[in-house]
Protein backbone atom coordinates (compact mmCIF):
# COMPACT_ATOMS: atom_id res chain seq x y z
CA UNK A 1 0.00 0.00 0.00
CA UNK A 2 1.87 3.58 -1.06
CA UNK A 3 1.08 6.10 1.53
CA UNK A 4 -0.57 9.15 0.51
CA UNK A 5 2.56 11.80 0.86
CA UNK A 6 4.50 8.83 -0.84
CA UNK A 7 1.92 8.75 -4.39
CA UNK A 8 1.73 12.53 -4.68
CA UNK A 9 5.33 12.46 -4.95
CA UNK A 10 5.47 9.83 -6.96
CA UNK A 11 2.56 12.03 -9.17
CA UNK A 12 4.44 15.13 -9.16
CA UNK A 13 7.55 13.71 -10.96
CA UNK A 14 5.32 11.43 -13.11
CA UNK A 15 3.27 14.98 -14.85
CA UNK A 16 7.05 16.82 -14.49
CA UNK A 17 7.91 13.75 -17.18
CA UNK A 18 5.63 13.81 -18.99
CA UNK A 19 5.67 17.80 -19.48
CA UNK A 20 9.26 17.13 -20.06
CA UNK A 21 8.26 14.73 -22.81
CA UNK A 22 5.76 17.32 -24.64
CA UNK A 23 8.19 19.84 -24.43
CA UNK A 24 10.96 17.37 -26.24
CA UNK A 25 8.24 15.75 -28.74
CA UNK A 26 9.69 17.56 -31.51
CA UNK A 27 13.57 16.68 -30.86
CA UNK A 28 12.35 13.22 -30.15
CA UNK A 29 10.55 12.55 -33.53
CA UNK A 30 13.55 14.57 -35.15
CA UNK A 31 15.86 12.23 -33.75
CA UNK A 32 13.94 9.16 -35.20
CA UNK A 33 13.64 10.96 -38.36
CA UNK A 34 18.16 11.58 -38.67
CA UNK A 35 17.82 7.57 -37.44
CA UNK A 36 16.43 6.76 -40.36
CA UNK A 37 17.94 9.12 -42.19
CA UNK A 38 21.31 7.63 -41.28
CA UNK A 39 19.88 4.03 -42.36
CA UNK A 40 19.10 5.74 -46.22
CA UNK A 41 22.22 7.48 -46.62
CA UNK A 42 24.22 3.87 -45.93
CA UNK A 43 21.95 2.23 -48.92
CA UNK A 44 22.85 4.98 -51.05
CA UNK A 45 26.41 4.67 -50.27
CA UNK A 46 26.42 1.45 -51.41
CA UNK A 47 24.09 1.94 -54.10
CA UNK A 48 26.32 4.70 -55.69
CA UNK A 49 29.56 2.32 -55.15
CA UNK A 50 28.19 0.09 -57.10
CA UNK A 51 27.35 2.76 -59.72
CA UNK A 52 30.11 3.99 -59.76
CA UNK A 53 32.52 0.98 -60.31
CA UNK A 54 31.18 0.56 -63.04
CA UNK A 55 31.44 4.65 -64.25
CA UNK A 56 34.61 5.28 -63.33
CA UNK A 57 34.54 8.98 -64.09
CA UNK A 58 32.15 10.04 -61.71
CA UNK A 59 32.82 9.29 -58.34
CA UNK A 60 31.53 12.59 -56.99
CA UNK A 61 28.22 10.90 -56.26
CA UNK A 62 29.49 9.00 -53.74
CA UNK A 63 29.53 12.66 -51.63
CA UNK A 64 26.28 12.44 -51.52
CA UNK A 65 25.11 9.71 -49.36
CA UNK A 66 28.35 10.48 -46.93
CA UNK A 67 27.16 13.98 -46.69
CA UNK A 68 23.88 13.14 -45.83
CA UNK A 69 25.15 10.30 -42.88
CA UNK A 70 27.33 13.05 -41.30
CA UNK A 71 24.39 15.72 -41.18
CA UNK A 72 21.75 12.64 -39.87
CA UNK A 73 24.31 11.46 -37.26
CA UNK A 74 25.36 14.86 -36.21
CA UNK A 75 21.89 16.23 -35.87
CA UNK A 76 20.47 13.11 -34.33
CA UNK A 77 23.00 12.61 -31.22
CA UNK A 78 22.60 16.90 -30.77
CA UNK A 79 18.98 16.49 -30.05
CA UNK A 80 19.37 13.41 -27.93
CA UNK A 81 21.74 14.48 -25.75
CA UNK A 82 19.56 17.66 -25.46
CA UNK A 83 17.01 15.33 -24.21
CA UNK A 84 19.70 13.12 -21.89
CA UNK A 85 20.53 16.18 -20.22
CA UNK A 86 17.50 17.70 -19.30
CA UNK A 87 15.70 14.31 -18.20
CA UNK A 88 18.83 13.65 -15.86
CA UNK A 89 18.72 16.83 -14.43
CA UNK A 90 15.09 18.13 -14.18
CA UNK A 91 13.76 14.62 -13.24
CA UNK A 92 16.34 12.12 -11.84
CA UNK A 93 18.07 14.53 -9.74
CA UNK A 94 15.02 16.60 -8.20
CA UNK A 95 13.59 12.55 -7.60
CA UNK A 96 16.80 11.81 -5.55
CA UNK A 97 16.84 15.41 -4.36
CA UNK A 98 12.99 14.72 -2.63
CA UNK A 99 14.37 11.39 -1.28
CA UNK A 100 18.31 12.44 -0.28
CA UNK A 101 18.31 16.10 0.45
CA UNK A 102 22.24 16.35 0.63
CA UNK A 103 23.25 13.91 -2.75
CA UNK A 104 25.65 14.90 -4.87
CA UNK A 105 24.98 13.20 -8.50
CA UNK A 106 26.90 13.05 -12.09
CA UNK A 107 25.13 11.49 -14.64
CA UNK A 108 29.11 10.52 -16.84
CA UNK A 109 30.65 9.29 -14.04
CA UNK A 110 30.59 5.69 -12.00
CA UNK A 111 32.57 3.05 -10.33
CA UNK A 112 35.61 0.78 -11.84
CA UNK A 113 35.13 -2.85 -12.30
CA UNK A 114 36.53 -3.63 -9.23
CA UNK A 115 33.57 -3.02 -7.28
CA UNK A 116 32.16 -6.58 -8.41
CA UNK A 117 34.96 -8.40 -7.21
CA UNK A 118 37.38 -9.18 -4.27
CA UNK A 119 40.92 -8.61 -4.30
CA UNK A 120 42.36 -11.44 -5.48
CA UNK A 121 41.82 -11.52 -9.14
CA UNK A 122 42.65 -14.04 -12.14
CA UNK A 123 45.74 -13.95 -14.23
CA UNK A 124 43.72 -13.26 -16.93
CA UNK A 125 42.05 -10.70 -15.69
CA UNK A 126 45.05 -8.54 -14.32
CA UNK A 127 46.82 -9.52 -18.00
CA UNK A 128 44.24 -7.51 -20.00
CA UNK A 129 44.74 -4.58 -17.43
CA UNK A 130 47.87 -4.89 -17.67
CA UNK A 131 47.79 -4.04 -21.93
CA UNK A 132 45.18 -1.75 -21.65
CA UNK A 133 47.48 0.61 -19.26
CA UNK A 134 44.60 0.42 -16.30
CA UNK A 135 45.77 0.52 -12.93
CA UNK A 136 45.50 -1.95 -10.83
CA UNK A 137 42.04 -3.60 -9.13
CA UNK A 138 40.77 -2.02 -5.71
CA UNK A 139 39.19 -4.45 -3.17
CA UNK A 140 35.79 -4.57 -4.14
CA UNK A 141 32.68 -6.69 -2.49
CA UNK A 142 33.89 -9.88 -3.80
CA UNK A 143 30.29 -11.22 -4.62
CA UNK A 144 31.27 -12.36 -7.97
CA UNK A 145 34.38 -13.98 -9.43
CA UNK A 146 34.70 -14.05 -13.25
CA UNK A 147 37.07 -12.82 -16.39
CA UNK A 148 34.76 -9.61 -17.81
CA UNK A 149 34.06 -8.98 -21.61
CA UNK A 150 33.53 -5.42 -20.76
CA UNK A 151 32.52 -3.39 -17.92
CA UNK A 152 30.35 -0.07 -18.05
CA UNK A 153 29.03 2.48 -15.15
CA UNK A 154 27.59 5.68 -15.06
CA UNK A 155 25.24 8.17 -12.84
CA UNK A 156 27.09 8.57 -9.90
CA UNK A 157 25.70 9.38 -6.48
CA UNK A 158 27.33 10.39 -3.42
CA UNK A 159 26.10 11.65 0.05
CA UNK A 160 26.88 11.33 3.69
CA UNK A 161 24.65 9.63 6.11
CA UNK A 162 25.56 10.49 9.67
CA UNK A 163 29.02 9.22 9.49
CA UNK A 164 29.07 6.72 6.94
CA UNK A 165 30.03 7.99 3.27
CA UNK A 166 27.12 6.10 0.89
CA UNK A 167 28.54 5.94 -3.07
CA UNK A 168 26.06 4.43 -6.18
CA UNK A 169 26.31 4.00 -9.21
CA UNK A 170 24.67 1.41 -12.41
CA UNK A 171 26.39 -0.66 -13.25
CA UNK A 172 26.37 -3.54 -16.53
CA UNK A 173 29.02 -6.19 -16.79
CA UNK A 174 29.51 -8.94 -18.88
CA UNK A 175 31.82 -12.08 -20.14
CA UNK A 176 32.19 -14.72 -22.49
CA UNK A 177 30.81 -17.97 -22.15
CA UNK A 178 31.61 -21.04 -24.54
CA UNK A 179 34.51 -21.75 -26.59
CA UNK A 180 36.44 -18.76 -28.22
CA UNK A 181 39.34 -20.64 -30.00
CA UNK A 182 35.90 -22.54 -31.78
CA UNK A 183 34.24 -18.63 -32.37
CA UNK A 184 31.30 -20.45 -30.21
CA UNK A 185 31.57 -18.12 -27.42
CA UNK A 186 28.73 -15.65 -26.49
CA UNK A 187 28.50 -12.67 -24.22
CA UNK A 188 26.74 -13.13 -21.34
CA UNK A 189 25.72 -10.66 -18.45
CA UNK A 190 27.29 -11.12 -14.93
CA UNK A 191 25.68 -8.32 -13.33
CA UNK A 192 23.39 -5.28 -13.98
CA UNK A 193 21.83 -2.90 -11.68
CA UNK A 194 22.92 -0.64 -8.87
CA UNK A 195 26.11 -1.41 -7.15
CA UNK A 196 26.14 0.68 -3.78
CA UNK A 197 29.40 1.24 -1.56
CA UNK A 198 29.10 2.39 2.08
CA UNK A 199 32.32 3.85 3.46
CA UNK A 200 32.56 3.55 7.63
CA UNK A 201 34.60 4.90 10.01
CA UNK A 202 35.70 1.51 11.35
CA UNK A 203 36.76 -2.06 10.23
CA UNK A 204 34.93 -5.36 10.74
CA UNK A 205 36.94 -7.82 12.30
CA UNK A 206 35.28 -10.22 9.94
CA UNK A 207 34.10 -10.53 6.37
CA UNK A 208 29.98 -11.46 5.87
CA UNK A 209 28.91 -12.39 2.41
CA UNK A 210 25.43 -12.97 1.54
CA UNK A 211 24.47 -14.43 -1.85
CA UNK A 212 20.89 -15.37 -3.62
CA UNK A 213 21.54 -19.13 -4.54
CA UNK A 214 21.24 -18.80 -7.81
CA UNK A 215 23.43 -15.41 -8.25
CA UNK A 216 25.64 -16.51 -11.61
CA UNK A 217 29.55 -16.14 -11.53
CA UNK A 218 29.29 -15.86 -7.54
CA UNK A 219 32.39 -16.38 -5.33
CA UNK A 220 31.56 -19.47 -2.79
CA UNK A 221 33.19 -19.15 0.09
CA UNK A 222 34.61 -22.29 2.80
CA UNK A 223 32.05 -21.42 5.81
CA UNK A 224 28.51 -21.08 4.96
CA UNK A 225 26.95 -20.26 8.30
CA UNK A 226 22.87 -21.55 8.97
CA UNK A 227 20.53 -19.20 10.08
CA UNK A 228 16.88 -19.82 11.94
CA UNK A 229 14.89 -18.40 8.70
CA UNK A 230 13.52 -20.88 6.42
CA UNK A 231 12.46 -18.38 4.00
CA UNK A 232 16.26 -16.81 4.46
CA UNK A 233 17.74 -20.53 3.84
CA UNK A 234 15.55 -20.82 0.53
CA UNK A 235 17.13 -17.72 -0.92
CA UNK A 236 20.71 -16.77 0.73
CA UNK A 237 23.84 -18.03 0.82
CA UNK A 238 25.35 -16.58 4.19
CA UNK A 239 29.18 -16.66 4.94
CA UNK A 240 31.36 -15.49 7.61
CA UNK A 241 34.18 -17.47 9.88
CA UNK A 242 32.23 -16.20 12.55
CA UNK A 243 29.04 -16.98 13.76
CA UNK A 244 28.73 -14.47 16.47
CA UNK A 245 29.17 -11.79 14.22
CA UNK A 246 26.62 -12.78 11.47
CA UNK A 247 23.49 -12.78 14.37
CA UNK A 248 25.24 -9.76 15.84
CA UNK A 249 24.95 -8.11 11.82
CA UNK A 250 21.79 -9.96 10.61
CA UNK A 251 19.71 -8.91 13.13
CA UNK A 252 15.64 -10.08 12.33
CA UNK A 253 15.11 -6.37 11.41
CA UNK A 254 17.93 -6.01 8.89
CA UNK A 255 16.89 -9.59 7.37
CA UNK A 256 13.22 -8.36 7.08
CA UNK A 257 14.91 -5.05 5.03
CA UNK A 258 16.85 -7.19 3.13
CA UNK A 259 14.26 -9.92 2.28
CA UNK A 260 12.07 -6.70 1.07
CA UNK A 261 14.67 -5.70 -1.39
CA UNK A 262 15.12 -8.95 -2.82
CA UNK A 263 11.07 -9.51 -3.30
CA UNK A 264 11.79 -6.40 -5.72
CA UNK A 265 14.86 -7.27 -7.03
CA UNK A 266 15.95 -10.63 -6.78
CA UNK A 267 19.66 -10.09 -8.16
CA UNK A 268 20.80 -8.39 -4.89
CA UNK A 269 23.87 -9.04 -2.78
CA UNK A 270 25.51 -7.87 0.02
CA UNK A 271 28.84 -8.32 1.85
CA UNK A 272 30.42 -6.35 4.89
CA UNK A 273 34.63 -6.24 4.21
CA UNK A 274 36.88 -4.17 6.30
CA UNK A 275 35.25 -1.09 6.25
CA UNK A 276 32.71 -1.25 3.86
CA UNK A 277 29.18 -2.44 3.44
CA UNK A 278 28.34 -3.31 -0.39
CA UNK A 279 25.15 -3.73 -1.50
CA UNK A 280 25.07 -4.87 -5.53
CA UNK A 281 21.19 -4.62 -6.54
CA UNK A 282 20.28 -6.06 -9.56
CA UNK A 283 17.80 -4.79 -12.00
CA UNK A 284 17.57 -5.65 -15.98
CA UNK A 285 16.04 -1.87 -16.88
CA UNK A 286 17.95 0.76 -16.39
CA UNK A 287 16.46 3.28 -14.19
CA UNK A 288 18.13 6.31 -14.84
CA UNK A 289 17.69 6.49 -18.70
CA UNK A 290 15.26 7.70 -20.47
CA UNK A 291 13.14 6.46 -23.22
CA UNK A 292 13.31 8.22 -26.76
CA UNK A 293 9.35 7.65 -27.21
CA UNK A 294 6.73 9.82 -25.60
CA UNK A 295 4.97 7.34 -22.99
CA UNK A 296 1.42 7.21 -21.54
CA UNK A 297 0.58 8.48 -18.10
CA UNK A 298 0.66 4.77 -16.98
CA UNK A 299 3.65 4.26 -17.85
CA UNK A 300 5.11 7.48 -16.71
CA UNK A 301 3.63 7.08 -13.40
CA UNK A 302 5.42 3.01 -13.15
CA UNK A 303 8.72 4.49 -14.30
CA UNK A 304 9.09 7.34 -11.85
CA UNK A 305 7.39 5.12 -8.68
CA UNK A 306 10.09 2.40 -9.59
CA UNK A 307 12.57 5.07 -8.61
CA UNK A 308 11.58 6.52 -5.71
CA UNK A 309 10.21 3.01 -4.25
CA UNK A 310 13.96 1.15 -5.03
CA UNK A 311 15.82 3.77 -3.35
CA UNK A 312 13.24 4.43 -0.48
CA UNK A 313 13.59 0.12 0.28
CA UNK A 314 17.82 0.35 -0.16
CA UNK A 315 17.72 3.64 2.03
CA UNK A 316 15.59 1.83 5.09
CA UNK A 317 17.86 -1.17 5.10
CA UNK A 318 20.85 1.44 5.35
CA UNK A 319 19.06 3.26 8.08
CA UNK A 320 18.76 -0.13 9.66
CA UNK A 321 22.20 -1.49 9.17
CA UNK A 322 23.06 2.24 10.77
CA UNK A 323 20.69 1.48 13.85
CA UNK A 324 22.43 -2.09 14.33
CA UNK A 325 25.93 -0.54 14.72
CA UNK A 326 25.47 -0.16 18.67
CA UNK A 327 25.72 -4.06 18.93
CA UNK A 328 28.93 -3.91 16.80
CA UNK A 329 30.31 -0.99 19.75
CA UNK A 330 28.97 -2.86 22.44
CA UNK A 331 30.00 -6.85 21.35
CA UNK A 332 33.50 -5.08 19.71
CA UNK A 333 33.08 -6.56 16.39
CA UNK A 334 35.21 -3.42 14.66
CA UNK A 335 38.57 -1.81 15.41
CA UNK A 336 39.51 1.49 14.12
CA UNK A 337 42.41 -0.20 12.12
CA UNK A 338 42.46 -1.92 9.48
CA UNK A 339 43.22 -5.49 10.03
CA UNK A 340 43.69 -8.83 8.13
CA UNK A 341 39.86 -10.20 7.12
Amino acid sequence: MISQDKQTKIQYFANELSQLQQAHSKDIKYVYLFKVLQFLSVLLFFLALYFVLGNFGIFWIILLPILLYAIALGEAEKREKKYYFDYKDKIVYKILQSIIPNVDYYPKQGFDSSILFDKQYSLTHLASLFKKNKPAPKEGSGLFSVDLESFKSEDYIKFNYKDWYFEAAEVEATTKIGDKKNGAAKTDTVFKGVAIKLTLPVYFNYNLIIQPINLKYATRFAKEIRLESPTWERIFYTYCDDEVFVRYILNPAVMVRILDLYKKYPGIGISFKQNHIFILWGNDSNMFEPTLWVQNAETVYKGVEEIITGWETVLDLVRELELGKENWTRNQFYSHTKGSG
